[in-house]
């Protein structure tokens, strides 16, 4: 069989697009391990209680569990919008957190509570004003909360954003670290904060490359079986 022009550039098309599809393969399962990874990390936490060996390069290493005495700005709520529980649509709720002995501001997710009837209305929450002691467990700040605009809204003396930045939200405290405690302390009204996971999992990235290594093999099966039906003729 001779092979004219078209017919090398469809070989050579169907073998780059191979190539690339087996490329998204690979990168989709380094995608499922970095994962992985970060879910071990979150779990795999360290304990302190001392305030004083608390500092930005311990927060850095990874996740840390943490018990500070200290106050809310009660100024500073904050309600994440979009936020679904058992079909539910509601926020998740925050607040800045300063312990007494430590010069940083901590940002903290006081928990969950449901959306009212009303989009203009946000839910009534309060924080204590006098000193507490926060439990919870300090992680980063997942790309799931934070990649995105904050899309700011003042409602009241509230904040209602669509994703957490620190920085947007609260441009005149600099020593806001960047990361989020998930609480143990139960306020009223709100369900108790869950610690956030990837939105696409390990597991989903491992179905991705199948389908991409999937259909790598299926257009290598069929470009072998053109060539050897072109041969036969």
């Amino acid at each position: 069989m001779r092979l004219g022009l078209r017919n090398w550039l469809f070989i050579i098309t169907v073998t780059i697009t191979c190539c690339l599809c087996l490329m998204a393969g690979v990168w989709q399962i380094n995608r499922a391990e970095e994962k992985k990874q970060l879910i071990q990390r979150t779990m795999a936490y360290l304990t302190v209680n001392n305030p004083k060996k608390i500092n930005g390069r311990l927060l850095n290493a990874g996740s840390v569990r943490i018990s500070l005495s200290g106050k809310f700005k009660t100024d500073s709520i904050t309600f994440l919008d979009n936020r679904i529980r058992n079909g539910r649509a509601g926020y998740d709720v925050f607040s800045l957190f300063s312990p007494d002995q430590l010069d940083l501001v901590f940002l903290v997710n006081l928990g969950w509570i449901a959306a009212p009837m009303y989009r203009e209305k946000l839910p009534t929450v309060s924080l204590p004003e006098q000193t507490v002691l926060l439990t919870g467990l300090w992680v980063r700040l997942p790309e799931s909360i934070s990649m995105g605009d904050t899309n700011l809204e003042n409602i009241g003396t509230f904040k209602r954003v669509q994703f957490l930045n620190p920085i947007e939200l609260f441009p005149r405290i600099t020593t806001v670290l960047p990361g989020v405690v998930v609480s143990d302390s139960l306020i009223r009204n709100l369900s108790p904060a869950e610690i956030y996971k990837p939105r696409l999992g390990p597991e989903g990235h491992y179905g991705y490359a199948v389908q991409w290594f999937l259909m790598a093999i299926a257009l290598f099966i069929a470009l072998l079986f053109w060539l050897f039906r072109g041969m036969g003729r």
